[in-house]
């Protein structure tokens, strides 16, 4: 009791948002989600006393972005772990991040970025208009302005965290068909593709323009590729429609998914 008391006092005596509050799992566990049950229910769901022990500085960092993220700490970690690998087995190439809602996960990136860009996309009006294939993995179907979130949200945490400064960082406002097009063509290659724009149009507008930028051995993360069912769609199309293989996916979880190219 009294090391719970130590560790409490210690992490709100820093962080403006100590508690790590995720919401329960209320919703019941799919039989067809890509990881077994026990090992999903096993996840865990904030940053561990270990990591505090052995990581002050990036577990101080998960507690940070917790409020501007919709990412649990397993997918949240392992989104980490994959960009520092990137810079461990020293892939050239900036971080790219398309749908950042309030910005957690794309502080994420910048913070283990070091001395690369991270370019940053979304609309800043949430989702788009869906389509037919929008619909989530329990049924529901996708509705505009999921997501929504403001471009002062994402701003307001990387001052938080003294990244704001950063001339690598760029935030790209505006809807993916929009913005992406053009901003590819103005790209270098890419170690890091995150995607997490929900919908079939928008994951097949970031993997045309974006995916022949990742080099080889580089590594493509997708949020939803579980949940929503347009985004596994638009990930296999692109694949098939140009008579490439299918990457072999790591599922993080029920949903989170990521492979590297060329492997």
């Amino acid at each position: 009791m009294g090391r719970r008391w130590t560790w409490t006092r210690f992490i709100r005596g820093r962080f403006e948002h100590p508690c790590w509050s995720p919401p329960p799992r209320s919703r019941p566990l799919h039989p067809g989600w890509p990881l077994p049950r026990q090992q999903v229910a096993a996840l865990p769901l904030r940053p561990p006393l270990s990591l505090w022990l052995r990581h002050p500085r990036r577990a101080a960092l998960f507690v940070a972005v917790r409020p501007y993220t919709m990412l649990p700490y397993a997918r949240l970690s392992h989104l980490y772990a994959l960009a520092d690998q990137c810079n461990r087995e020293r892939i050239p190439g900036a971080f790219v991040q398309c749908g950042i809602y309030r910005g957690g996960s794309a502080a994420v990136l910048a913070a283990t970025a070091l001395n690369r860009p991270v370019q940053l996309f979304d609309s800043f009006q949430g989702c788009p208009s869906p389509g037919p294939d929008d619909v989530s993995m329990h049924g529901r179907h996708g509705e505009a302005g999921e997501a929504a979130a403001s471009m002062a949200d994402v701003q307001g945490l990387l001052r938080r965290l003294d990244m704001h400064r950063n001339p690598l960082v760029t935030i790209y406002p505006g809807w993916f068909h929009d913005t992406i097009p053009s901003a590819a063509k103005e790209m270098g290659p890419l170690a890091l593709l995150h995607l997490d724009g929900d919908w079939f149009e928008s994951t097949k507008v970031c993997m045309e323009h974006l995916y022949p930028l990742v080099v080889s051995g580089g590594i493509v993360y997708a949020d939803d590729m579980g949940y929503w069912l347009g985004t596994k769609r638009a990930i296999a199309e692109y694949f098939v429609d140009r008579g490439m293989e299918m990457p072999a996916v790591q599922w993080v979880d029920h949903t989170g998914a990521w492979w590297r190219k060329g492997c």
